[in-house]
């Protein structure tokens, strides 16, 4: 409990803009974001104006990985995970998981 207690600390102390502290691995080069409570995981490449991708329900993120070398030339692109999708290991509990949850998590 006090590891646990440390590495929430130590992720609201870190000042990094865009970083949310997450209960599970966040591989190198996926960044989190403070979304409702929940650090929603996505990566972010090139710039200019925004484009954000969405996956389906077989999917996480890393389903853009063909298509965002070629969009970032030219726009913002970042990926996204939905709630309770890769990288976290979801256990299946809670009530936060459901069509409107996630329009609600991308819309913010």
């Amino acid at each position: 409990m006090r590891l646990r207690i440390a590495a929430i600390l130590v992720g609201l102390c870190s000042g990094l803009p865009g970083s949310a502290y997450a209960q599970w691995g966040i591989p190198d080069g996926v960044k989190t974001a403070a979304v409702q409570g929940y650090p929603l995981a996505y990566q972010e490449a090139g710039s200019g104006e925004p484009i954000v991708l969405v996956h389906g329900s077989l999917g996480d993120y890393r389903i853009w990985y063909a298509q965002v070398p070629v969009l970032s030339k030219q726009y913002r692109v970042l990926s996204l995970s939905l709630r309770h999708y890769y990288p976290e290991r979801w256990d299946g509990v809670g009530e936060d998981f459901s069509i409107s949850q996630h329009a609600a998590d991308v819309a913010t």
